[in-house]
């Protein structure tokens, strides 16, 4: 009897989590664990949403971006979506997100998005179409938004491959089969009748400004770059912000390799002229169909090798770096300013199971204690990097103070 109370406490928890209008908490754990949730390769869970409810989509991604956050909820609820006001305590001082989300029990699985209510970079959208095909891509989004203090976060809802019937758009892939085929419906970067694209339509046009930074991942062959980069056309635009990003990406390692579509004219792999957001941005009349005859220079497609940058928190850390070069703040009125992001401090992961890695601007002291405020760690480090292993410690919840020449940091952490 204690077993099945203690169950239902439990599920009332996880349902209170799940449903409610306001929560506080860290985005980039909050977005981990959703994305652990998302369906795999099969199953048909992705829900092709209707003309009518794209419309209402439509209507209610701009009642929130006006900050008409009432009549967004109705819209959301008619989608079985609820609109999270989330609050990150995780940094100082602390960020405010929407967080447009389908409710527990998933219908649709259209994926899930954020918009910063007071972002450092308002010009910036980052996107997470394939979160499971391209592995930890959702998870460098969620890093890299949150750290570049971003305008919105998209990541997918399902694996790229999770639906049988195909996009009616042109452009054929091996992703999903042996053989070449047409994409599939479930895959957001190459079907134009979906909530991913249709938020991004809203945002470049209510926002004519905005750049969009679509992370991928592929298996590099003997002969292939680190990277293949592409604006989604072979037109060179004017600022080029894809090769500036490349040049802070080889600042800041210059093992990388690269191919840019536009530069190197004969490479031809992975160079994404069917992608319907790219399209889109670059004004192709059919985004669906016909691939662009002019380039706005607003869509940046990045296909990684996954050692080098997007296999865990060190290759993370360079991408959100060169992006914070190639597109400097540009934070709307009344949004906050320094915090952790500014400071270059970072901590990762929160929480962890014992290994703890600390990046800063330079040599820097750190202490950490428990919950009842004893010392069980102190260490001075002269590089800007440090890994820790606080694996011998009990679980719970500590305070790490991270202190250098610039700034003083304490940082609380969950040890599972």
């Amino acid at each position: 009897m204690k077993r099945i109370f203690l169950a239902g406490i439990l599920f009332i928890i996880l349902f209170v989590r799940t449903e409610a209008q306001s929560y506080t908490g860290d985005i980039a754990t909050y977005i981990s664990s959703y994305i652990s949730s998302i369906p795999g390769s099969s199953g048909n869970d992705y829900d092709k949403p209707e003309a009518g409810e794209l419309i209402t989509w439509q209507e209610l991604m701009v009642q929130l971006l006006n900050d008409d956050l009432s009549a967004a909820r109705q819209k959301a609820d008619i989608l079985n979506y609820t609109i999270v006001e989330f609050e990150d305590n995780s940094v100082d001082p602390h960020a405010f997100y929407y967080v447009v989300e389908e409710k527990s029990a998933r219908q649709h699985y259209w994926g899930t998005y954020i918009i910063n209510r007071y972002p450092l970079r308002s010009q910036l959208v980052i996107q997470s179409p394939h979160p499971v095909y391209d592995s930890n891509t959702g998870l460098q989004g969620i890093f890299c938004f949150k750290n570049l203090g971003a305008k919105a976060f998209f990541v997918s809802g399902t694996h790229r491959c999770n639906h049988s019937e195909f996009s009616v758009c042109s452009g054929t892939t091996t992703a999903c089969n042996s053989s070449t085929t047409a994409y599939q419906i479930s895959d957001n970067a190459h079907n134009a009748a979906s909530v991913f694209e249709r938020l991004t339509e809203v945002l470049s046009l209510s926002q004519p400004n905005t750049y969009f930074v679509q992370l991928h991942g592929f298996a590099k062959g003997d002969t292939d770059p680190y990277l293949i980069m592409s604006n989604g056309t072979r037109i060179t635009p004017n600022p080029d912000y894809t090769a500036i990003l490349r040049d802070e990406l080889f600042k800041i390692d210059n093992s990388l390799t690269f191919k840019i579509a536009h530069i190197d004219l004969s490479w031809t792999r992975l160079i994404a002229t069917t992608n319907v957001q790219g399209r889109f941005l670059n004004q192709s009349p059919s985004p669906c169909t016909q691939n662009a005859a002019m380039c706005s220079g607003r869509f940046i497609h990045i296909e990684q090798e996954k050692s080098k940058l997007r296999q865990d928190f060190i290759g993370w850390l360079k991408m959100y770096e060169a992006l914070s070069y190639t597109f400097p703040e540009t934070p709307l009125p009344n949004s906050t300013s320094s915090d952790l992001r500014s400071d270059k401090v970072f901590l990762y992961p929160n929480p962890t199971e014992g290994l703890l890695t600390i990046k800063s601007t330079g040599p820097f002291k750190v202490s950490i204690f428990n919950i009842c405020g004893k010392s069980v760690y102190q260490a001075d480090f002269e590089e800007d990097i440090a890994e820790i292993d606080l694996s011998n410690q009990e679980s719970g919840i500590y305070l790490v103070k991270i202190v250098s020449n610039e700034s003083a940091k304490t940082i609380r952490i969950v040890l599972k």
